[in-house]
């Protein structure tokens, strides 16, 4: 009796999610403006003039068949393929929704870019399960970061877990503006109001844009995908080095759009403008394999400097997240969303439940992931489950899908192309990504310390000399004083 309700719940599922796509399957290609295709009798009966026409045939009428029988061999059809559906989703394994243990990233700090809407905010709500100490995540704008920042601390609030204080905040940037991205983290070193944390233990590379339909340059003249795919990113994480930890993490989203760029691989005479003959699809897939070569380089230079940083990228999947925006256009992005939203709203919630179920079927599967699914690699990696109980695991720049490391093409593990690739990123965003080993980057900051210490003793030395002398200057030295100001 309990399989067969079961089945029944399944097959109710699973019409309900069946008309529901089709209605938002119409609605998204009236909100493009794209032509409805004609029904398939109306298709029949233009190709069957066609036909016709061309080869003078002559159609014979056949007999009418009875209505009652057509109805019930096509409703014993539909049942058939719906039953088999049921059957398949209810045997279909639940993917695991990855949270670290409460309280298990203690003392560390965290920076997620992008993260205030979809994978981003997904990822910092369940890291900050963790109970890091800092948790940081980058917006836009003051608006968006502090919803963000509302949302993840409601997120723990309602928790069952014993979570300890976490700091949440956010910090503006845009990262597809290079000089933006300097004066930006040389205001968070600087903020007095909002400390950054004095040592990160792990960045995720989060924030992105997919598939702009048109081609878009930054202010700094790159494609605009490149740019806050890749090359912001690249910026970032060299300004941050001085604030990773010996044992930091650093995770970038990559996707198995990388796959775009088969056989070839990375296109440097194209990805950086966009050009001849911009496809988005190209650029987005360019800007994903950058990612994973940006990951290897990474791991290499910070592994002969002496780090033992785990650099790692990954795949979370088809998600339906903000990402389509773009592909959409933002005014039919927002008509769909209110659509769905509309939907929710107007039918019962045991038909909503039903089509959250299937959405989450549909997810394990490995098909169109939740954003609770999608966002599982970002915070298994983030929070460092993949290591063993020795804590020797290394992600050795790897390329992670569903939690697993895969294999890749050779076109994404060449060396030359992720040499070329840092030396040409450095040269675009005109700085130098040099990595000195931990011990000379203590030394260093041991050696500005001490300056700073000396200079303070050199203003006290000129105070006291200035005293002293103040009242024998001569004319020489106040013209000297004069023409330095």
């Amino acid at each position: 009796m309990k399989k067969s309700s079961a089945i029944i719940n399944s097959v109710l599922i699973l019409v309900l999610g069946l008309l529901h796509s089709t209605f938002q399957i119409r609605h998204a290609v009236d909100s493009l403006l794209l032509p409805i295709p004609p029904s398939p009798k109306v298709l029949c009966k233009a190709v069957a003039c066609k036909i016709r026409k061309k080869n003078k045939m002559i159609f014979r009428k056949k007999k009418r068949t009875n209505p009652l029988i057509a109805a019930g061999a096509a409703a014993a059809a539909t049942a058939t393929v719906v039953g088999a559906g049921a059957v398949i989703l209810n045997n279909v394994e639940a993917s695991e929704i990855y949270t670290p243990e409460a309280n298990s990233l203690k003392g560390q700090s965290i920076l997620i870019t992008g993260g205030t809407t979809g994978l981003g905010l997904e990822t910092a709500k369940r890291l900050a399960i963790g109970g890091p100490d800092n948790l940081v995540i980058t917006a836009r704008t003051p608006a968006k970061g502090q919803a963000a920042v509302d949302s993840i601390n409601d997120y723990l609030s309602s928790s069952e877990k014993d979570v300890d204080s976490v700091s949440v905040s956010y910090r503006i940037l845009d990262l597809d503006d290079v000089q933006g991205i300097q004066d930006a983290v040389e205001r968070w070193f600087e903020d007095e109001n909002s400390p950054f944390p004095d040592q990160l233990d792990c960045i995720v590379n989060n924030a992105g844009v997919m598939n702009i339909p048109k081609l878009e340059l930054t202010v700094d003249g790159i494609e605009r995908q490149m740019a806050s795919n890749h090359l912001g990113h690249f910026v970032l994480t060299k300004l941050l080095v001085p604030k990773l930890s010996n044992r930091a993490k650093v995770i970038s989203v990559s996707s198995t759009a990388h796959e775009f760029a088969k056989p070839d691989g990375m296109d440097f005479d194209y990805c950086w403008k966009g050009s001849p003959n911009y496809n988005s699809w190209k650029s987005y897939g360019q800007s994903k394999l950058a990612n994973i070569l940006f990951s290897q380089e990474l791991q290499r230079r910070s592994d002969e400097a002496g780090y033992d940083w785990d650099v790692a990228c990954l795949h979370p999947g088809v998600v339906n997240t903000d990402l389509w925006r773009q592909s959409l256009g933002p005014e039919n992005f927002e008509r769909f969303q209110e659509f769905q939203t509309n939907i929710r709203d107007t039918i019962p919630a045991f038909v909503t439940d039903g089509l959250d179920t299937l959405s989450t079927k549909i997810g394990d599967l490995g098909l169109f992931k939740t954003v609770e699914q999608g966002a599982t690699t970002s915070v298994w990696l983030a929070s460092g489950g993949y290591q063993n109980e020795n804590d020797t695991e290394r992600t050795k720049a790897k390329y992670y899908d569903d939690r697993k490391a895969k294999s890749l093409d050779s076109f994404a593990t060449s060396v030359v192309a992720a040499e070329r690739l840092w030396k040409e990123s450095e040269e675009r965003a005109g700085i130098t990504f040099d990595l000195m080993s931990p011990i000379e980057k203590d030394t260093n900051s041991e050696t500005v310390d001490d300056a700073a210490e000396d200079d303070d003793e050199i203003v006290d030395v000129d105070v006291q000399d200035a005293d002293e002398t103040e009242s024998g200057e001569s004319e020489d030295d106040a013209d000297a004083d004069a023409t330095d100001e």
